[in-house]
């Protein structure tokens, strides 16, 4: 039984201390406070909980790793990282778990049963605790607070992940890139990523990880089967959660909903994104521009956008930054250090964006996918350039004023304009000749004195940038490291084999109107059909002579390159 009752949420608890202390929640009470910073808390194990950030003391220490905690708790969970132990059994359905928190949010029930269900849209779940969860969303009930902006939010683990703006402080700062952090546990997360050396190393892929939360995430185990398959597809998975969120593909079903507007949504993640539209009403607002800001950026950061400071200044160089973050990634630029290192060619990065990027050459992962022909891509911005091969001619603002061809950008229209003889935009400052494309400029291999400080101790040739010398030593590699998976054909250099473009199983939606020939790309469609209509866009900015593709007009070129050096 549970006779005391919540009156705010109407959760239950079976005694009266229990509904005592869940009450403060709603309230904001906060009876326990700290000696030393003064900050208050609604039970007093928080506060002892709270009192050893402000001691050094960590009497809990690893015996792998030598890693200390301050709490033995923080130690046995971290243990199960090495171990690779699942000591956490699912009666009904046999699984294992490393921690008892995945073990209670694992919702086994034996059949698919889902006792407790929703009055509102007929929606069942397998604990009063999620259906309570889940009728809040119907409602307009918000009953988590911020105490600093006055947001309300309708589930606790929401305000808890609320970045308000108001100001707050941050006394402790990492010693590396002065970054400033709220808690203590926070800064020692962040001071891993500093870290050249992974600590952690999974037992059975040998995957190597920063942190332990990253680990636990990391659910690898190859023995482990899929016993939940989808009943529309073949498709098996591990979770019931997986299976949950898959099935959705199936049934259209959008059970998060938006409480501004009536637009749902299949993920979580996607309202969340969402609501970011709304919440510009009650956000701060600019006094330059009249920009209301969202809260997870702040007002004075902002602002100096306006007024040009850039209080962050390189030791080094003495260049100047808005923000810390810009200061923290500029200055890897005078070091050598490349601590983010990819497991299949070795080759290093000096970001782990870079690095993340970087690792999809490797793999068959295309996250991003067109809506609305289902083509996927490994970059962003390969699925930024497709997008506009849908665009209708219509939409193309940029119009030619001599043969009215439409462009999207209006670097496409200065480039197309070539093909009817226009003047040559770019000019060279050492030899005087002009070029259509600032690409072309770049490219142009001048007599003039240029300083080339990079030289290759192989064959002794100099190269203004340090990565263009590394690309350059590839060249002499006897063996080429990155091999396509597909095909079998091997690469020197990962843009290579990102060119590759290989994929057997990919169909060609794109067919020539002209003849039976079809092509995956449209790039590839537009280069074959001048094939049939003879157009030559590439103009030779020397003489009349014009050619159907570029490598031919490059090659030309090198005719003419001879007068001038």
């Amino acid at each position: 039984d549970r006779p005391y009752k919540c009156s705010v949420c109407h959760k239950a608890f079976r005694h009266l201390s229990e509904l005592t202390r869940h009450e403060r929640v709603h309230t904001g009470e906060k009876p326990y406070k700290c000696d030393t910073c003064d900050k208050s808390f609604s039970q007093s194990s928080h506060l002892a909980h709270h009192q050893r950030t402000h001691s050094s003391e960590r009497p809990y220490k690893c015996a792998v790793c030598e890693k200390s905690f301050k709490h033995r708790s923080h130690l046995v969970r971290h243990m199960y990282a090495h171990s690779g132990e699942h000591l956490f059994k699912c009666n009904l359905c046999e699984m294992h778990f490393k921690e008892s928190s995945e073990l209670l949010h694992h919702q086994c029930q034996p059949e698919g049963e889902r006792p407790f269900r929703c009055g509102s849209c007929g929606k069942s779940f397998k604990r009063p605790s999620d259906l309570r969860q889940h009728e809040r969303t119907h409602s307009e009930e918000r009953p988590f607070q911020c105490e600093e902006c006055q947001k309300s939010f309708s589930q606790s683990g929401e305000l808890l992940r609320h970045k308000c703006g108001g100001e707050v402080e941050k006394p402790y700062k990492c010693d590396v890139c002065g970054k400033g952090y709220k808690k203590n546990s926070t800064l020692q997360r962040h001071q891993n990523s500093h870290c050249t050396e992974k600590p952690l190393k999974c037992s059975l892929c040998d995957k190597r990880f920063v942190s332990s939360s990253e680990f636990v995430q990391h659910r690898c185990d190859p023995t482990r089967e899929k016993p939940l398959k989808c009943p529309d597809c073949e498709k098996r998975f591990r979770y019931s959660s997986e299976l949950q969120r898959h099935r959705r593909v199936h049934t259209g079903e959008k059970p998060f909903k938006c409480a501004n507007c009536d637009k749902s949504f299949k993920q979580r993640e996607h309202l969340a994104k969402h609501q970011s539209v709304h919440s510009r009403e009650t956000q701060f607002k600019c006094v330059w521009c009249g920009e209301r800001l969202p809260p997870s950026v702040r007002v004075t950061r902002h602002e100096r956008v306006h007024t040009g400071e850039k209080p962050y200044k390189c030791d080094t160089c003495d260049k100047s930054f808005s923000q810390s973050s810009h200061l923290a990634h500029h200055q890897r630029t005078h070091s050598s250090e490349r601590p983010y290192k990819c497991a299949v060619c070795e080759k290093s990065f000096k970001h782990r964006s870079h690095l993340r990027q970087h690792e999809r050459t490797h793999s068959e992962e295309r996250p991003f996918q067109c809506e609305e022909c289902q083509m996927s891509f490994k970059q962003q911005y390969a699925l930024v350039r497709h997008r506009r091969t849908h665009k209708n001619t219509a939409d193309r603002p940029f119009k030619c004023n001599l043969c009215d061809k439409g462009f999207l950008q209006p670097s496409h229209l200065l480039y197309h304009q070539q093909v009817h003889g226009m003047e040559s935009l770019f000019k060279c400052a050492s030899c005087q000749k002009s070029f259509s494309q600032s690409g072309e400029l770049l490219r142009h291999k001048c007599g003039g004195e240029v300083e080339k400080p990079y030289k290759c101790d192989v064959c002794g040739k100099g190269y203004k940038k340090n990565s263009t010398l590394q690309r350059h030593q590839n060249s002499h590699c006897t063996e080429k490291p990155l091999k396509c998976s597909l095909c079998d054909k091997r690469f020197v250099s990962s843009s290579e084999f990102v060119q590759h473009r290989c994929d057997p199983t990919r169909e060609k939606p794109l067919k020539c109107p002209d003849c039976e020939k079809r092509f995956r790309y449209s790039s590839e469609l537009q280069r074959h059909r001048r094939v049939h209509t003879g157009e030559k866009p590439f103009k030779c900015a020397n003489c009349d002579k014009s050619f159907k593709q570029r490598e031919h007009l490059a090659k030309h070129q090198s005719v003419h390159s001879r007068e001038t050096q």
